[in-house]
């Protein structure tokens, strides 16, 4: 990744977007603007190792997701950069919501995948680099989206869309420069909103139909979505207080639920248990029952009967003298 010190201009045009509540932060985010011709970036975006045609296409034409233009990072030499990235301001302890439209070459498949990098006021990174899961897409315009909360002492993020995982490993259909690779389209950068509240994190369980409590001081279009959407039903879903019932396919497993009000949000997080039991195990509920011997969160005669069968009238006199503990 090029130095810091190339990021000024790319700072100065999203200052003029940081005090507009929920804009896309991102410049530049579907590739349209710039200089089109081999080897030059989008404007707002950057790129190592630009002298590698082979690493990267700006391509124009009818298979944009939308308007003319959309990239494409191929499969090329392991170790070098090919992630077209920009850095936004941000906020600590805010959440952010980062998408792309991704799509594989006709008839293959590809890994969606994104990296994430925060800096304080020093530009000092805080933390790991972050590698997004990976969303496996095909050959049709696919959104994939993840939500990070920013960490403490953040200033800056940096989005970077992805073109070869971290350690090596090729991009779908790898090893294969002259035909895989994948292709990205419209991304984004949103911050969550004060305005909007989307109601304290739950525990529940596999099944139990669990009624979110949102709120906003904002009057608009109301959607709520969950992340991911697999396993998650949402009733009422363009009201505040929509009904979720959420039968996940392994568990504990941790959905996020968002409330979106036209593009301002806030996200809470349902940890789902196999039961009942297991979720009031989950939130400290009952761990003071003695009584209830077998685990099952309920004191009755089924107790009573492990009792009597492993502890009712268990002799512990001593026989012989022991050493003093």
């Amino acid at each position: 990744m090029e130095t810091k010190k190339t990021k000024v201009v790319v700072l100065m045009l999203v200052a003029l977007l940081a005090g507009i509540a929920q804009a896309n932060m991102l410049v530049n985010p579907g590739f349209e603007e710039g200089a089109f011709a081999a080897k030059v970036m989008p404007d707002g975006w950057s790129m190592s190792w630009l002298s590698y045609t082979s690493g990267w296409t700006w391509l124009s034409g009818a298979g944009a997701h939308s308007g003319s233009k959309y990239l494409k990072l191929n499969a090329w030499v392991t170790g070098t950069d090919t992630d077209p990235y920009q850095y936004i301001p941000a906020t600590e302890d805010l959440v952010y919501a980062f998408s792309v439209w991704a799509k594989a070459a006709p008839g293959k498949t590809a890994d969606a995948g994104a990296i994430i990098y925060w800096y304080d006021t020093g530009d000092n990174q805080i933390g790991d680099t972050i590698h997004l899961t990976h969303t496996t897409v095909g050959d049709e315009w696919t959104y994939v989206e993840w939500t990070l909360t920013a960490p403490a002492g953040t200033a800056e993020a940096c989005f970077s869309l992805e073109g070869l995982y971290a350690n090596g490993f090729w991009l779908g259909d790898a090893p294969n420069p002259d035909g895989g690779g994948i292709y990205y389209d419209d991304a984004s950068m949103l911050g969550s909103s004060p305005d909007v509240d989307a109601g304290p994190d739950m525990i529940t369980w596999k099944g139990q139909t669990v009624s979110l409590t949102g709120s906003t001081s904002l009057v608009g279009s109301i959607t709520w979505s969950a992340i991911p959407a697999a396993g998650a039903s949402i009733t009422g879903g363009d009201t505040l207080t929509p009904d979720v019932t959420l039968t996940p396919e392994v568990s504990p497993f941790t959905y996020m639920l968002k409330l979106d009000i036209d593009g301002n949000y806030d996200v809470m997080m349902i940890d789902v248990y196999d039961d009942a039991c297991e979720a009031a195990k989950a939130a400290g509920l009952g761990a003071d029952n003695l009584g209830d011997v077998d685990g099952n969160c309920i004191t009755d005669f089924k107790d009573f009967a492990v009792v009597a069968a492993t502890l009712w009238l268990t002799d512990k006199t001593l026989t012989a003298p022991v050493p003093k503990p």
